[in-house]
């Protein structure tokens, strides 16, 4: 992993001990078997185009970045590796088309918690990818990459209706904005002000 210019290795039992996958959350709902389809056409994916990014974002650094976040108050023994140099943010109310549009591609390819083989951290990473691409503003490029992250958290109390309770363990993903930072569920794309996520408290990891 790349920390701050540094390369370092964790053990498993370094960055969180606690975590198993035996553990991990999981919704509160029966879902269908996936549906995965991907069809690529023109400057989209999915079938259908996500919203268009329409502003231009400034480069800010890593430190910067980490010095937004920590104004939040996660906590303070949470890993945060950040891998590049600088992010840039978008917009909330392009965040707020994207999840709309990302509740549609849900639908669309019936995607749902499968245990052991599409469970939480496949859906925080796969939404971490298609974030990054659709965010990537086409007609003004930014040099940085946007901030979007996995987080690892133990889920102890209720948000966008997955389990929760005492070590019961999770993967969602993180979206800075220039209205500040935002937890979303990928299984659903419930969001909420990190500042207002009931579980800030017991955030473990943000990886970038």
């Amino acid at each position: 992993m790349y920390l701050f210019g540094f390369f370092f290795f964790a053990k498993k039992d370094e960055l969180c001990p606690s975590y198993h996958p035996s553990k991990e959350s999981y919704p509160d709902f029966s879902p269908p078997k996936n549906q995965i389809k991907l069809n690529f056409v023109s400057n989209g994916f999915f079938v259908k185009n996500p919203p268009f990014q329409d502003f231009i974002s400034l480069a800010y650094s890593s430190d910067s970045v980490l010095e937004s976040l920590n104004k939040c108050g996660i906590p303070k023994e949470a890993l945060v590796v950040m891998r590049d140099n600088q992010y840039s943010n978008v917009n909330l109310q392009w965040l707020d088309k994207y999840c709309s549009w990302w509740i549609d591609v849900i639908d669309l390819y019936q995607l749902s918690y499968q245990k052991e083989t599409f469970d939480c951290d496949n859906f925080s990473d796969l939404f971490v990818t298609v974030y990054s691409f659709a965010s990537h503003n086409r007609s003004n490029k930014t040099s940085a990459q946007v901030a979007v992250g996995t987080v690892v958290v133990e889920q102890v109390k209720n948000f966008a209706d997955i389990s929760y309770g005492s070590d019961s363990w999770h993967s969602l993903n993180l979206v800075w904005t220039n209205s500040g930072w935002f937890i979303v569920e990928p299984q659903n794309g419930t969001y909420i002000s990190l500042e207002s996520y009931p579980n800030k408290n017991t955030i473990k990891a943000i990886i970038f």
